[in-house]
């Protein structure tokens, strides 16, 4: 491999781009809010003024995503991750590249300083937001390592990959009085359900090394089963916002039929199959629903 692909795979290694990716999804999900349901309604006259990329907020996200990457990868490191055989989206750095505990922790003090360090200076009201997801990072990843204590592993990813980006948005525009409660909180239980089959995937690792997440506690057939049960009490509590969109139910529909196929066969290899189904399915969802709205946009423009 030649020096600039070493480099690239060794950022790749240490962000993960997976994680905070889906923290920066929920974040633009609450900072668009209100430009997704004039969209979802067809007023795009309402979408003539469209509130500019925060850059910035985005690269503070991906710099946290780093320094909880890097305090959760030192940790499994020296346990799950030595025998866990399943391929998943990354390879622990730590390993890879032998890192010291000096090392690790320099990394980790760096990219969370320089993730505060942005928003102080661009956009200090997103402040609290991003050092709550640093210490939601350092309980889950490290110490008291939430994901050890079931089912505290699933609210905590829940909360800091969804719950707190989504209010982070939400804020810049609203008051959170103003939340739609039924609806942010059917989508945080999809979240969770999502989460628990991630539980799934590493469930052989934890269980050999004592580590009690929710598959550990429950076990894979009954954790497939809350995956499901999750997923669907999440569309019943959004649904007064989803019986408005359709082709929005349908997705979600979808994903749940991929649920109940895990609970046919709930073993950590085919819960990795169906987040891979669930990512395509949400992606085409994307694309779909961009060339629908692009297309109703130009007939309505004439």
């Amino acid at each position: 491999m030649n020096k600039p692909a070493s480099v690239i795979d060794a950022i790749y290694s240490i962000v993960r781009p997976v994680i905070p990716l889906l923290a920066t999804v929920s974040y633009l999900m609450g900072y668009y809010w209100r430009q997704i349901i004039d969209l979802l309604y067809m007023q795009f006259y309402n979408l003539r003024v469209i509130p500019p990329l925060r850059i910035d907020v985005i690269a503070s996200i991906f710099l946290a995503g780093a320094y909880s990457n890097m305090l959760n990868s030192y940790k499994d490191s020296i346990d799950t991750d030595r025998i866990n055989n399943i391929v998943k989206d990354y390879v622990n750095p730590v390993l890879k590249y032998n890192l010291t505990k000096e090392m690790v922790w320099s990394i980790a003090a760096l990219s969370s300083i320089l993730s505060i360090l942005i928003v102080a200076l661009t956009a200090p009201l997103v402040i609290p937001f991003i050092i709550l997801g640093l210490l939601i990072s350092t309980a889950y990843s490290y110490y008291p390592r939430l994901k050890s204590y079931a089912p505290f592993d699933v609210i905590a990813n829940t909360l800091g990959l969804f719950l707190v980006p989504f209010m982070m948005g939400w804020t810049s525009h609203s008051k959170i009085e103003n939340l739609p409660v039924p609806t942010i909180a059917g989508f945080s239980l999809m979240a969770s359900s999502f989460f628990t089959l991630t539980a799934i995937v590493d469930y052989e690792s934890d269980y050999k090394n004592d580590i009690t997440t929710i598959a550990v506690k429950l076990g894979l057939k009954n954790s497939a089963i809350l995956c499901g049960v999750l997923h669907f009490a999440g569309i019943i509590l959004s649904m007064d916002f989803l019986r408005n969109h359709l082709h929005s139910l349908v997705y979600l529909l979808v994903d749940l039929l991929l649920y109940l196929d895990l609970i046919k066969n709930p073993t950590p290899i085919k819960a990795l199959e169906i987040i891979k189904k669930i990512v395509i399915v949400s992606v085409l969802y994307v694309i779909i629903m961009a060339i629908y709205f692009a297309w109703i946009a130009k007939l309505m423009s004439g």
